[in-house]
């Protein structure tokens, strides 16, 4: 708004802008050169000219951080201003009245900013989580590289991983006593008790399971089959018994079979001199078949997990067969 008054000369006074208004008082004006021409009674003229200067408009970029783990109230959100007439003030959708707000949960957050001139602008900030970092699976079997002892595999999902994955430990029954963090998911070399399997992201969010590896009492590692004198042994014409070469070092070796006893799985393993065909068969001592998993085995070391729990009580023999031996062991099943 511009207003001018007359002075001096002989009044009345007439008023004539360069934007065609004829009053002594013009407003709603944008910003430019504005120029008025002032004449008395007597004809004399007087000329003024006035600049209005027009702020830049108000730029409002909003940021925020996310929450690290689901959950939490780590988030934060900002608001950052240019243009418009400093100083500004703050609105968010809260009730904040600051420029940087932190505490928050998921959500959404608007903020209106309003400068010295009263012009207002408003934005939104959108703070995400992550989703729950739990662990989903634990596979308790016996550790191959330490006879006697065991290993827990884990299986997690959610938070946010590192580029490779998680990072994982295990600890004794209270939280105590932890092992150093590990890119592997197996943990090992594990006497039989009551642990903590812990998982941590790439934010620190952590997720906590207890597990319990229960002794399998004596283990046994039987050398040769066990020869029974049966009689009545029923043979049925679709059975086959048969009797054939149980060891065959230059193929394969039957290493080991846990635990044995046992009660709800056997895990056997062997070593391969080659990739080769390998079927695994459970027999009870009539001859039998009771379990076939045939095997893509690898050079070197391998594994097979057999699950044992709709046997009955009893003596089977576990054997690992490929195209030119048989080696065999015997598993004890108990209550």
């Amino acid at each position: 708004m511009i207003s001018i008054t007359g002075e001096c000369g002989l009044p009345p006074y007439s008023f004539v802008w360069n934007n065609g208004s004829i009053s002594s008082i013009i407003s709603n004006l944008s910003g430019g050169t504005y120029k008025v021409t002032v004449t008395d009674a007597q004809g004399l003229t007087k000329k003024k000219t006035f600049k209005i200067h027009e702020p830049s408009a108000i730029n409002l970029n909003v940021s925020s951080t996310d929450v690290s783990c689901h959950g939490d109230n780590d988030g934060t959100a900002k608001a950052n201003v240019h243009g418009g007439n400093s100083p500004y003030t703050y609105l968010w959708s809260n009730g904040e009245t600051t420029k940087k707000i932190t505490g928050l949960y998921q959500g959404t957050y608007t903020v209106t900013i309003t400068d010295e001139n009263g012009c207002t602008k408003s934005g939104v900030a959108y703070v995400e989580e992550p989703t729950l970092l739990q662990i989903t699976n634990t596979i308790v079997s016996p550790d191959p590289a330490h006879p006697g002892k065991f290993r827990i595999t884990v299986t997690a999902t959610g938070g946010t991983p590192y580029n490779n994955g998680y990072r994982y430990r295990r600890c004794n029954h209270s939280g105590s006593d932890c092992t150093s963090w590990q890119v592997s998911n197996v943990l090992t070399n594990l006497n039989p008790g009551t642990y903590q399997v812990k998982v941590k992201d790439a934010n620190g969010c952590i997720a906590i399971q207890t597990v319990t590896i229960n002794s399998p009492g004596c283990m046994m590692e039987p050398s040769e089959i066990i020869a029974m004198e049966v009689d009545n042994l029923p043979v049925e014409p679709t059975h086959l018994l048969s009797i054939r070469s149980l060891e065959d070092p230059a193929h394969f070796q039957f290493t080991s079979l846990h635990p044995n006893p046992g009660k709800e799985y056997a895990m056997v393993f062997w070593n391969s001199v080659q990739n080769e065909e390998i079927t695994i068969r459970v027999t009870d001592l009539t001859g039998r078949t009771i379990l076939t998993r045939t095997i893509e085995a690898i050079i070197g070391q391998n594994e097979s997990l057999l699950d044992m729990s709709d046997l009955a009580t009893g003596i089977f023999v576990v054997s690992i067969q490929n195209l030119h031996s048989i080696q065999s062991k015997v598993w004890v099943k108990t209550d």
